[in-house]
């Protein structure tokens, strides 16, 4: 099994729809969190934020990731989805400044492997369109 170790936290290299192991993933998070949280799509924010975030769960449960929705790390940041299948942070975010993106990768950087930082603005209306993107972007 591919791993790294950074900054005490235990990450992965390798994609993984294993129950088990994404439960792991999870647990060395740190997260306080209820079964029922897993794969449960948790929304705040506007209607495009919410239809895209939703749109990207339904991609990330049809293709067998485990996700949790709106979860706060042990910094106090809160992942808008942490997808524990390929130990990532996806944010969806309006907006975003340069200055912005560069302090949320550096916050969730250090215990996760990959951040995602992507504005609703740049994504489609239409379901099957939103769907396919996330399909393509985070379903390797």
């Amino acid at each position: 099994m591919g791993k790294r170790i950074n900054s005490g936290v235990e990450t992965f290299t390798e994609k993984t729809t294993d129950y088990r192991k994404c439960m792991f993933r999870m647990k060395q998070k740190d997260f306080h969190f209820h079964l029922k949280e897993v794969k449960a799509v948790k929304f705040k924010g506007g209607t495009k934020h919410g239809f895209i975030k939703a749109m990207i769960c339904k991609a990330l449960d049809d293709e067998g990731h485990y996700y949790l929705t709106e979860k706060e790390f042990n910094n106090g940041r809160e992942a808008d989805i942490y997808d524990a299948s390929i130990d990532s942070v996806i944010e969806i975010e309006s907006n975003c400044t340069p200055a912005d993106r560069k302090k949320k990768i550096k916050d969730f950087g250090k215990s996760v492997k990959e951040v995602y930082i992507i504005d609703p603005v740049n994504w489609p209306d239409n379901y099957e369109k939103v769907y396919n993107k996330a399909k393509d972007e985070f379903c390797f």
